[in-house]
């Protein structure tokens, strides 16, 4: 199969099957899976939209706020997921981390213990588990 849109390269977006949204006990609407998950199997690749220092001061205030990944970049310090990225919850223990990677655009979501099939996907959002 070719992929003339993505320079013959795969497409870099990657939603396994079995991610839902859905309203959460811990803050309201998280990602579940209806399918178990392992520890360390990578569970999302999404982009991102790159947003610039005036975009963060414009987004600060609002809503968005908590919808937005923080990059260490002082030209492009926030980094807005695509997919699901944006919906995982924060938890301490959290059962995923995720890696923003800026050359490639994305964000890996990947599991850090087994996670059963009907529970919340969460992360840490100081990047830590």
């Amino acid at each position: 199969m070719k992929f003339s849109l993505f320079n013959n390269k795969p497409p870099i977006i990657r939603q396994p099957a079995g991610l839902y949204l859905s309203a959460s006990p811990i803050h309201g609407l998280g990602v579940f899976t209806t399918l178990a998950i392992k520890k360390r199997t990578l569970i999302e690749i999404a982009p991102f939209i790159q947003g610039s220092a005036e975009d963060y001061a414009l987004l600060s205030p609002t809503m968005l706020h908590d919808y937005y990944f923080m990059v260490a970049d002082k030209k492009a310090p926030i980094a807005i997921g695509l997919g699901f990225s944006s919906w995982y919850n924060h938890s301490c223990p959290a059962n995923a981390i995720y890696t923003i990677h800026k050359k490639k655009m994305i964000i890996e979501i990947k599991a850090v213990r087994n996670i059963e099939a009907g529970e919340e996907i969460t992360i840490n959002y100081h990047g830590v588990f």
